[in-house]
């Protein structure tokens, strides 16, 4: 990308391609463990709710919801690698095919579906090892500082 400036550095603004961002694919393998899910969950939650933190309930924790983020999160990194700074995240839609657990191995693939003005969405598709569905969500992203090749 190029900078041009223009006064301060919040009035910087970028030429970017944003047609490249189509169709790029990234992915990541993860091992999910019992003392993220219960950090996450801390982080987040009331820490009385057993099903996050009680390691001896039948079929062990079970994640967050959100803590699919910190999963999907690497993945969107390199989808959007080379973008100039200033990206926020505008919208999120995730469906949960079922929870996730300590001990899941799942697999993550993030591809750029749509880029309309300045607005990237991206589809991230998670698995467990048996390539069973585990979650599928869709995530905005708004690069409010690129002007150019824009549609």
């Amino acid at each position: 990308y190029q900078r041009r400036v223009h006064g301060t550095l919040s009035e910087c603004l970028f030429f970017f391609d944003m047609f490249d961002l189509e169709g790029r694919r990234a992915e990541m393998s993860h091992v999910v463990n019992a003392r993220e899910l219960m950090g996450y969950a801390s982080a987040v939650v009331d820490e009385r709710l057993p099903w996050y933190f009680d390691t001896t309930q039948a079929g062990g924790i079970v994640a967050h919801p959100v803590f699919l983020w910190s999963i999907e999160w690497p993945v969107l990194m390199e989808l959007m690698s080379g973008v100039p700074p200033g990206a926020v995240h505008c919208s999120e839609d995730l469906h949960l095919h079922r929870p996730v657990r300590a001990g899941d191995h799942l697999h993550t693939v993030g591809t750029v579906v749509g880029v309309v003005g300045r607005v990237v969405t991206a589809r991230f598709e998670t698995t467990d090892a048996e390539r069973r569905p585990v979650a599928t969500s869709w995530k905005g992203t708004l690069l409010p500082r690129v002007a150019g090749a824009l549609r």
